[in-house]
């Protein structure tokens, strides 16, 4: 059964109010709630159609959900915590961000309305507290600024947690002119001149397709396995394709944007040959672009450079404000002149011994590790 909690706290308003917490660990009873939950929060990866998928997916025996809903007197959603909780021999058992892992979910945070935040953080740092069985929340993903993370950290850190704040790759976001030309005007002479000199080599014998329904969405998602699992292969390397559930969740997740006109899949050929393929989203008025491919054959023709340029265009076709190409710190990203967006991992470990116990060796793991390098 749920765990169920009523703790008195200030309301956001202001007047005192009962705010009651209530962990949900199925999907079937998450569904009824998908609504509201989707209305606190307008990154992709907070969207009922990824994190959903990804409970769907990911969730079981070894996975139990663990999302924590927050509602008002009229059972108004307020605050969520979307949380699963793993157990390790080497971790223990640690609380995660649902989308954590291999599908790389970013900008996560506990959404909440307005005015709501401190009410129901510390609720929140009160309910961890009074359930012991977790050992440790690693929340990944989330930026350096996120304030929703720091305050949790610092109300568990009063109730005698451990916190860290640990430094991770970096996301990036460009914001997006009107054209495709003024965006080459923003780069390097030496790039322009890359780019020009590709839409030459290119002209007239490439087709840029797009998924817009089931039979497309299904070719398209294959070949960006392909060409995805290609490119990887050919560095000595499995690529995301190969690790468990990815696949089934990036098809669930696929299906469930197409359908609200969100998803943006596509695939360019090269005299009938597909050379690459890239899947984004769309979400806060801009595009975010997750994941791609390229054949390892055609290389020579820089079929990664060729579907991001598409990509750009679809989105400003779309008036989007920006594109953001997530974690990582390829150097595409800093040449497009995209603003570096700090991000970290937030660690927090619960006062029992056994936990304390765990965290020590993980940080004598940690500093034999660096000491290797």
């Amino acid at each position: 059964m749920p765990l169920k909690t009523s703790i008195d706290k200030p309301h956001c308003s202001g007047d005192e109010k009962t705010i009651t917490f209530t962990v949900v660990d199925s999907l079937q009873d998450l569904m009824p709630e998908r609504d509201q939950i989707d209305s606190l929060s307008s990154v992709p990866f907070l969207k009922s159609s990824w994190m959903f998928s990804w409970i769907e997916t990911y969730c079981g025996p070894d996975c139990q959900l663990q999302f924590l809903i927050a509602k008002d007197i009229n059972s108004t959603i307020i605050g969520y915590a979307p949380l699963a909780l793993k157990n390790s021999a080497k971790r223990g058992r640690h609380l995660v961000f649902i989308g954590s892992g291999k599908t790389c979910a970013d900008y996560m945070t506990f959404p909440t309305v307005p005015g709501c935040k401190k009410a129901f953080i510390q609720g929140f740092a009160d309910w961890l507290l009074a359930n012991r069985e977790w050992d440790r929340i690693e929340l990944d993903g989330v930026t350096c600024d996120d304030e929703a993370v720091r305050a949790l950290a610092s109300e568990t850190e009063e109730r005698g947690c451990i916190t860290q704040m640990i430094p991770t790759l970096s996301s990036w976001r460009m914001e997006l002119p009107e054209n495709w030309e003024a965006i080459l005007q923003n780069l390097s002479k030496n790039r322009r001149k890359k780019y020009r000199q590709l839409a030459k080599k290119l002209d007239g014998k490439t087709e840029l397709h797009e998924a817009t329904d089931a039979d497309s969405l299904q070719e398209g998602l294959q070949i960006l396995e392909r060409l995805h699992t290609a490119r990887w292969n050919s560095l000595g390397e499995e690529g995301c394709f190969g690790h468990p559930g990815f696949r089934e969740h990036l098809s669930l997740m696929a299906k469930e944007k197409l359908a609200s006109q969100t998803l943006s899949l596509i695939w360019l050929t090269f005299e009938g040959q597909p050379i690459a393929a890239d899947i984004g989203y769309y979400g806060e008025g801009g595009m975010f672009t997750y994941q791609g491919g390229v054949s390892p054959d055609h290389l020579h023709l820089e079929p990664g450079r060729a579907i991001l340029k598409c990509q750009m265009e679809l989105a400003m076709q779309r008036n989007a404000a920006f594109i953001d190409f997530l974690r990582g710190d390829e150097p595409y990203k800093a040449q497009f002149k995209a603003e570096q967006i700090d991000n970290m991992r937030c660690e927090i470990v619960h006062p029992s011994i056994r936990a304390k116990s765990i965290h020590s060796l993980l940080q004598i793991g940690r500093l034999a590790k660096a000491l290797l390098k």
